[in-house]
């Protein structure tokens, strides 16, 4: 212990005398003019590094799962039911111009003739110049049929849909097509696969 305090001692007192002759000298004179002198020695400045932000990266596949309507996420046959009605609603999406077709194409498989045809169809619109307004599906809330294989693997649901008025123009503004709303009873065919329930099939008669 009195070791400690005669170093402290002996410390404390070298600093006095470098406190003390440090203020000795070097600062200017009063009524002098001009900078004091820099006393030689470097400074030094901390300095903190910028902590980069990280922003998770999201996949397209996850983008799109993260849309799907959260009773179309199943396995069973509801699900598959939800995903038909869902896919229903989404044709007059590709129909203009500022369209992402992602999810519609995301979500049928390459058996899907309708499905092709649809999406060729609007292709050919909105490439042109041309765009649709209306033309809103909604799906009725009970079904017509619906059926799953014994394998779990397949299934097929038919129900009713009201679509609103639809006006389509070309690419210079004119009118080319024009109904008025009309009922539509959907046949869609759904296989299941790793994502959840994709459409194969669909076929539609007026009501």
């Amino acid at each position: 212990m009195r070791n400690l305090e005669g170093v402290a001692a002996v410390v404390v007192g070298t600093v006095m005398v470098l406190v003390l002759a440090g203020c000795t000298g070097g600062g200017p004179s009063v009524g002098s003019s001009g900078p004091p002198e820099s006393s030689g020695r470097p400074v030094v400045t901390a300095s903190v590094a910028p902590v980069p932000s990280v922003t998770p990266t999201v996949s397209e596949e996850e983008r799109l799962l993260a849309m799907i309507p959260e009773e179309a996420k199943g396995d069973d046959l509801l699900a598959a039911v939800a995903m038909a009605k869902f896919f229903v609603t989404l044709i007059p999406s590709i129909f203009v111009q500022d369209r992402d077709t992602a999810m519609f194409d995301y979500l049928f498989v390459d058996t899907c003739e309708f499905c092709s045809s649809v999406r060729g169809t609007s292709d050919d619109l909105v490439n042109s110049g041309g765009y649709q307004v209306g033309g809103v599906m909604t799906p009725a809330e009970s079904t017509t049929a619906m059926v799953l294989t014994e394998d779990g693997q397949t299934a097929y649901a038919s129900f009713l849909v009201s679509e609103s008025p639809v006006v389509q123009y070309d690419g210079e503004g004119q009118r080319i097509n024009e109904t008025d709303t009309r009922g539509h009873e959907f046949y869609v065919k759904l296989v299941l696969g790793s994502g959840g329930w994709r459409v194969a099939g669909v076929d539609h008669d007026y009501r």
